[in-house]
């Protein structure tokens, strides 16, 4: 099955700034888009169920409405700095970004006079986790920055029609809450909540620190070679502090788990799935 996969595999062999080239895991709720910029990752997080539903209980499509239609809103962007050029197209002496279907794994492979980068990063189901591995080696000992924000998402039922001016709507009631090596990111829907969480693991401690109600850092200490674990969740609920409360509990639980063990348990579901779903036809 994997010989037959391989050929269909999406590889990209030079960096594509570009969202829409982005590579796509998922653990069927929560999805992840990973591209990349000059100088590291860019990652927005979403989920299936992350509905703001509607306040009225009859609604005629009026402009002055609009924007309390039922949506579907963002959950959160991330952003991760390697500080320096390391995707930059001009600097590449080998590179590689692929998905694998057969694994459903996203890799990211970069040689550059300044850098050595590897990625991974896995959507596992059956713990409700993304893990992200990166290992970067430079001739120089150089942090790792990793951001996490949340600005909100606007309802954009026929913008060009009716659709009132009104930026500022459905923007309200994020917050950030950090620990010492994680970041969550809440918000008060109505009808339900959610938060976004990550904990990294790394071998050089990572400190994180608020910016603001829709911000928060993390930074790893200055290493010639750094590895880089991050561990992601989004958990829906009836309340916020139910929603952060479940989400740190899954992650914890993943984190002190073994990486490989919790690739394992994803590959098995994957390779399961092609093996049901393989037909072969004379």
């Amino acid at each position: 099955m994997k010989d037959r996969l391989a050929p269909h595999d999406v590889v990209f062999l030079s960096p594509v700034p570009d969202p829409t080239y982005g590579l796509p895991i998922g653990d069927g709720n929560t999805g992840c888009l990973i591209w990349l910029n000059d100088n590291g990752l860019e990652i927005q997080v979403n989920n299936t169920d992350l509905w703001d539903d509607t306040r009225l209980e009859n609604v005629d499509h009026c402009s002055s409405e609009e924007e309390n239609l039922t949506s579907l809103r963002h959950g959160a962007r991330l952003s991760l700095d390697f500080e320096m050029p390391c995707f930059e197209l001009i600097y590449q002496k080998d590179f590689e970004a692929r998905i694998s279907l057969y694994d459903a794994l996203a890799t990211i492979k970069s040689v550059t006079p300044f850098s050595n980068i590897s990625v991974k990063a896995f959507a596992c189901h059956a713990e409700k986790v993304t893990v992200l591995e990166c290992v970067r080696q430079t001739d120089e000992p150089v942090p790792v920055k990793f951001d996490a924000e949340r600005w909100g998402s606007r309802n954009f039922w026929r913008w060009y029609a009716q659709m009132k001016r009104l930026p500022e709507a459905g923007l309200d009631g994020t917050a950030v809450d950090v620990t010492d090596n994680g970041i969550f990111i809440t918000q008060a829907l109505n009808g339900t909540s959610f938060c976004v969480g990550m904990i990294a693991d790394s071998n050089t401690g990572p400190q994180t620190k608020k910016i603001h109600n829709r911000k928060a850092s993390m930074e790893t200490g200055a290493q010639a070679e750094t590895c880089l674990t991050i561990y992601l969740n989004v958990t829906v609920a009836g309340t916020v502090e139910e929603a952060k409360a479940t989400c740190k509990a899954v992650l914890l639980n993943a984190r002190q788990t073994a990486v490989d063990s919790l690739f394992a348990s994803h590959q098995a579901e994957w390779h399961e799935l092609w093996e049901k779903s393989f037909v072969s036809i004379p």
